[in-house]
């Protein structure tokens, strides 16, 4: 409340064509976060900023990351297929980055789009040094699989979908890996385990999954193809039972 709104923020409030009386003005919400995270930033003159959406848990200690995130000159965002950003886990470099972002958002504010469609609007339309993938796979998945989802979709570039898996040593997971281990939201009639997200680039049928203990005794899980095994910085636990996965 005590954040200023920008210009930009006050035309996304005038256009934006999403009703407060759908889902509680879920889909207008799930945009504006943006400008308020781009005003704190800015209030606080933040860098390398991380944000988790609310349904998600943590494994990893992100300061041990700091050498990597660097990679990512704007944001690092986990992208489930090239049309769709689910922004489970994004990373921010700095004030610039989350500027030029929020400056599409407001200069698209009109259009009827989600906040998942606009990221990925933003990545199709500007240079990899605004936008770019966190991994999402690891690069042994595509040894023995194909990168395609359920709807026949198959990824212009199949690399961007594992790129720095092997600098992270770990994988992100936009939604597909919580939604398969945990089900998806209860507002959905059918919420059980064994989820399989039709937009995902990867079946996460095909992977194994283990919880292993970290070098301070805590459990976090892994991600298994074959005998390779690779660490899961974060889930989306889509069902919100966010107790039945804690370390």
């Amino acid at each position: 409340e005590s954040l200023v709104p920008t210009k930009e923020h006050q035309i996304f409030n005038q256009k934006c064509p999403h009703s407060d009386e759908v889902l509680n003005g879920f889909w207008r919400k799930a945009i504006e976060r943006f400008f308020y995270i781009h005003e704190y930033i800015v209030s606080r003159d933040l860098k390398k900023v991380v944000h988790l959406e609310s349904d998600n848990m943590l494994y990893v200690d992100i300061s041990t990351m700091k050498k990597v995130f660097s990679r990512y000159k704007g944001i690092g965002a986990v992208f489930d297929w090239d049309d769709r950003c689910i922004p489970s886990f994004v990373y921010i470099a700095n004030e610039a980055a989350i500027y030029s972002l929020v400056r599409f958002l407001s200069a698209h504010a009109h259009e009827n789009h989600f906040d998942m469609g606009l990221l990925a609007l933003y990545k199709n339309e500007f240079s990899r040094d605004k936008i770019d993938n966190l991994p999402l796979i690891m690069p042994e998945y595509t040894n023995k699989y194909s990168l395609i989802n359920d709807l026949k979709q198959k990824p212009a570039n199949p690399s961007v979908y594992f790129q720095n898996s092997e600098l992270f040593n770990s994988i992100f997971d936009a939604a597909a890996i919580g939604q398969y281990l945990g089900g998806i939201d209860p507002i959905h009639e059918d919420s059980k385990p064994g989820f399989i997200n039709e937009t995902c680039v990867f079946n996460p049928s095909y992977l194994t999954f283990e919880w292993r203990k970290d070098e301070q005794g805590r459990r976090v899980p892994f991600a298994l193809c074959g005998e390779v095994a690779y660490r899961i910085n974060n889930l989306h636990i889509h069902s919100k039972r966010l107790h039945d996965f804690r370390s």
